[in-house]
């Protein structure tokens, strides 16, 4: 009775695929505890590095979306975007990122995926930070927003913002060196921040 047939072949497709999982986890945290045991020279920032890696390894090769779906299912949803596109009288169908360039290009962000990509040096976090800035902040949005980065931490990240928003210069917000002008700008900036659906 055990014997797959064509009744039950999906429910068999899944226990496979389970327990395929489950074995490649229990590598992983086999792989993990003995670099945990025999670091070979790896600091603890460096080990959890490597941990991490093998974790989003495993992920990304085990959340897997079915890509075939259903052409008529596909299409009902392509013109059903397309009369929301017709019907809105909004100037952005998706969420408006606060650049006109690329509002104008996309006509706002819809869901999904989006990628920035570019050399080192060439202001990939600056630009990440003014979108993820304009979305929580800008009265068309006000979205929930949460900003994930490693590459700095979060009180650098809130001066970036803060200089920003308030178009004051990074430097002199760390010296304090500010005028009248500056405070002003600087409390409303800081005001908007701390009402903002937003995490970093």
């Amino acid at each position: 009775k055990d014997t797959p047939s064509a009744v039950n072949a999906i429910q068999y497709a899944k226990k496979v695929k389970e327990f395929s999982i489950r074995r490649q986890v229990i590598a992983v945290s086999n792989q993990m505890r003995e670099l945990s045991i025999n670091p070979d020279g790896l600091s603890p920032e460096n080990m959890l590095s490597e941990c991490e890696g093998l974790i989003k390894s495993l992920v990304s090769k085990t959340n897997t979306i079915d890509s075939h779906r259903d052409i008529s299912e596909v299409m009902s949803n392509f013109f059903d975007k397309m009369d929301a596109a017709v019907r809105c009288t909004d100037e952005f169908v998706g969420v408006s990122s606060g650049l006109k360039s690329i509002d104008d290009h996309f006509r706002g962000f819809e869901p999904g995926l989006i990628t920035i990509g570019g050399r080192s040096g060439m202001g990939k976090t600056t630009l990440g930070l003014q979108l993820f800035t304009n979305m929580c902040i800008d009265e068309r949005n006000k979205k929930p927003s949460v900003y994930f980065t490693r590459e700095m931490p979060a009180e650098q990240l809130m001066l970036k913002q803060t200089s920003m928003l308030g178009s004051i210069n990074s430097r002199t917000i760390k010296s304090g060196d500010l005028d009248d002008g500056d405070w002003a700008r600087l409390t409303n900036a800081t005001s908007l921040i701390t009402n903002s659906k937003s995490k970093i």
